[in-house]
This record gives structure tokens, C-alpha cells and sequence, in this order.
């Protein structure tokens, strides 16, 4: 199985010395010349998968803290148990919210693409 580097390196390699082509090579492979565009339902499940997803990591961070702590020596400070509701899920968030937190971000932050970022969430739980 092919790398994705390696997919790269050879769309790249076929197209080496001609500048046009290798520009519009990297536009393809990079996919900017696309605007996703998804449905309700779409947009749904990719909220559903983050939501998991992260609700997941806390669980993991958390569970790795603990068996951390249980093989060192105790320190002599006192364990403060934590006595709110357990995290099970994010609350949903406006549109006005996320517009105002991604107006909020350095430009170069908000290149990232839904699908982009529903790649990595893919990728992080296999």
C-alpha cells in the first residue's frame, strides 16, 4: 500500500517540468480548488463524530492520568475529587458562536476544511 506522500511524490514526479502542470497538480492534490458543500445530514453525523471523538480522547487522557497516578508514589498533597457531572457530551453552539470563535483565529487556522478535519477525526479512531 501506497503512502500518501508517496502518492503525492509520484502525481508530482509525472508532471516534473512543466510548470503549469505542476501547478495545477498541486491545486488538485491539495484539493483547493473544491468547496464542500454538505447536507444537513452530513453535517449531523460529522457533529455527532467529533463530538465522540473528543468525548473519547478526554476519556482515554483520563483513564491514562489514573493508571499513571496509581503506579507512582504518592505525593503528600490531598486527591480533590471532582464532583460535577460526568462529561458525556459537547452542548451544541450557534452559528453566530463558531462564526465569532473561527473571526477570532489567526487566518491561517481557518484554511482547514470540514472534510479536511473529518479526516483527521477518521484517521485518530482506527
Amino acid at each position: 500500500m501506497k503512502s500518501r506522500a508517496d502518492h503525492i511524490r509520484a502525481k508530482l514526479d509525472e508532471v516534473s517540468g512543466d510548470v503549469g502542470a505542476t501547478w495545477r497538480a498541486a491545486q488538485n492534490l491539495l484539493h483547493s480548488n473544491r468547496k464542500d458543500v454538505f447536507s444537513d445530514d452530513e453535517c449531523a453525523k460529522l457533529v455527532s463524530t467529533f463530538c465522540k471523538f473528543f468525548v473519547d480522547k478526554v476519556n482515554r487522557i483520563r483513564s491514562n492520568i489514573a493508571v499513571a497516578l496509581q503506579s507512582t508514589v504518592r505525593s503528600a498533597f490531598t486527591d480533590r475529587s471532582y464532583l460535577g457531572p460526568a462529561l458525556s457530551s459537547f452542548q451544541p453552539v450557534t452559528t453566530e458562536e463558531v462564526h465569532r470563535l473561527l473571526s477570532a483565529m489567526p487566518s491561517n487556522f481557518q484554511v482547514v476544511t470540514a472534510r479536511r478535519a473529518a479526516m483527521l477525526v477518521t484517521e485518530g479512531m482506527h
